[in-house]
């Protein structure tokens, strides 16, 4: 129990999950009454893996349901001014809304992002995963090894300037 009362229930968990697939937050649920605080679902999603898999599918509808509604906001007709102009105003404001949108879609699911992935011949990565090693976390000794490199390489382009 909460310091709202509200225990676990399949029935809840489903109410919970039809939110977020429609599109609401789930900080905005739970602040409803007969719903737990945040920090319980969060709770309830360890006690409860199927809960956990259940929320992850609302989220993916959602969306889904949101690129839906890009092409909702891309389709509306244009206001327009006294003389039938389109207002750049309204343009501006749907340009807002639709990157707004693919941005927030973008980070909180990975089939909506728009980066791609640059790989070498048969997959391999392009920086060898030694290079993206910290300095910190090099032996003292290659650490210097590779100081006293770059500032040779740095020497050399200030001597060409």
């Amino acid at each position: 129990m909460n310091t709202k009362g509200v225990e676990y229930s399949e029935e809840l968990a489903d109410r919970i999950c039809a939110r977020i697939a429609e599109g609401e937050s789930l900080k905005s649920i739970c602040a409803r009454d007969g719903f737990p605080d945040r920090r319980t679902v969060y709770r309830w999603f360890v006690a409860h893996p199927h809960f956990l898999v259940m929320q992850k599918t609302a989220r993916e509808e959602h969306a889904d349901a949101e690129v839906e509604r890009f092409h909702e906001i891309a389709d509306e007709e244009p206001e327009r001014d006294d003389k039938g102009r389109v207002d750049m105003g309204w343009v501006q404001r749907q340009r807002l809304r639709l990157d707004t949108r693919k941005w927030t879609l973008a980070r909180m699911h990975p089939k909506y992002n728009e980066r791609t992935e640059v790989v070498g011949a048969g997959g391999d990565p392009l920086i060898p995963p030694f290079a993206k090693a910290r300095m910190q976390d090099l032996p003292f000794q290659e650490q210097v090894d590779i100081a006293k490199r770059i500032a040779v390489v740095h020497r050399f382009f200030l001597r060409r300037r």
